[in-house]
Order: C-alpha cells, then structure tokens, then sequence
C-alpha cells in the first residue's frame, strides 16, 4: 500500500450554505481521498485530505468547483505531519444550528437557481413561439395568395372556349 501524505486545504469563495461540503465528500470518496471537511466560523472549509501525494493535486483540482451557487476562489494548501490514519472521507459536523442553517440555505439556492433557470427557459419559450407565430402568419398568407391564384385560374379556364 502506498504512503500517504496529509494535507490541510483552507478553501474560499461561496462555499458555505450552498451544499459545498456534500460535493467535496463525494468528490474525495470517489478519489480514494480520506479525511474530512469541516465549516469554519470565518466562512472558509477546512479539508484535512489524505492519500498517496500524486493523488492530492487532482483531487484540489476537482474540488475547485465553480458551479453556481458554489464558487471556490482560492484553496490554500498545507503539507502538515501524518498523525492520525483516516478510514474514509466524512463531513464533520456543526451543531444542529448550524447544519439546518447548512442544509436550509444549500435548499434555498438550489431553489433559486431552479426559479431562474425556469424564468429563462419560459422567456426563451415564449420568444420561440413568437418566431413560430410569425411564420404561420407568413405561411398562412402564402397560402391564401395560392388558393386565389389556383381560384382565379379556374375561373379563367372555365371561362375559355
């Protein structure tokens, strides 16, 4: 088995109330990365993270999310000593205050964004819709000048000896 390093990851941006955390352990599990991260009163993450040291740039790399409403701007990395081994990836929880606050606000903006999201796609709509109407209005009138022309050219021909 290979040596594993550990490191500490101070993360900043909008990575609190906003399902952050959920996404890191997801992340790290699916990595082979083993530690936690925790909410700091400061509004940075703390990650603790361990595994082999080829491993750690990728796994910084895809925890840099900049998925709204998540925006990571900086994460702050720290080699420190290996004391303790870690079993798996784990959120590291608040206090009940908080993590309904946590899992409120992460409600809240998925909400938001789910609004916004609709109110473009029902604007984009109604836009496509307007260009469909337009070209029935054009399709129509096209169709009616046919049909007098097809009229008009029967009433000729019948008219002809």
């Amino acid at each position: 088995m290979e040596a594993k390093t550990t490191y500490q990851l101070t993360v900043h941006g909008e990575v609190l109330r906003v399902g952050y955390r959920r996404h890191v352990e997801r992340i790290a599990r699916k990595m082979g990365v083993t530690g936690y991260i925790k909410n700091q009163p400061d509004g940075t993450a703390k990650i603790v993270a361990q595994a082999p040291e080829n491993q750690i740039p990728g796994f910084i790399q895809a925890i840099k999310i900049e998925e709204p409403p998540i925006r990571v701007e900086e994460i702050k990395t720290k080699l420190i000593p290996t004391r303790k081994a870690y079993r798996l990836f784990k959120i590291a929880p608040g206090t009940l205050i908080e993590e309904l606050q946590e899992g409120l606000g992460a409600g809240e903006e998925q909400l938001r964004l789910m609004r916004d999201e609709i109110r473009h796609g029902f604007t984009t709509m109604d836009k496509k819709y307007g260009e469909i109407s337009e070209t029935l209005k054009d399709l129509r009138s096209d169709f009616n000048r046919l049909v007098t022309a097809i009229e008009d050219f029967l009433k000729e021909r019948s008219k002809a000896p």
